[in-house]
């Protein structure tokens, strides 16, 4: 897969794009898969597209096929297993 790199030109522009990005990969998967799943990231860097997504009045809220995706939560930090017997 050849990467694409995709340059905004602000951080309004960039949840934007993410968006458009998001909600057409989730058509596409709920239409092939009927689901979606998706794993998010926490901490300040997707915040402004985390808002963006859960604004009711954003543009691309109601384009999204909320009952059919599955969220995740992510952390880019590796973290050792921690093990334990009960």
């Amino acid at each position: 897969m050849k990467p694409n790199i995709e340059i905004c030109s602000d951080p309004l522009s960039l949840a934007k794009q993410a968006a458009q990005m998001i909600a057409t990969q989730a058509h596409q998967a709920v239409a092939a898969n009927n689901r979606f799943i998706i794993a998010l990231s926490g901490g300040s860097t997707p915040r402004r597209l985390d808002e963006f997504m859960a604004d009711p009045n954003a543009e691309y809220h109601e384009q999204l096929p909320w009952q059919r995706i599955h969220f995740f939560w992510s952390d880019e930090r590796p973290v050792a297993p921690q093990w334990k017997a009960w």
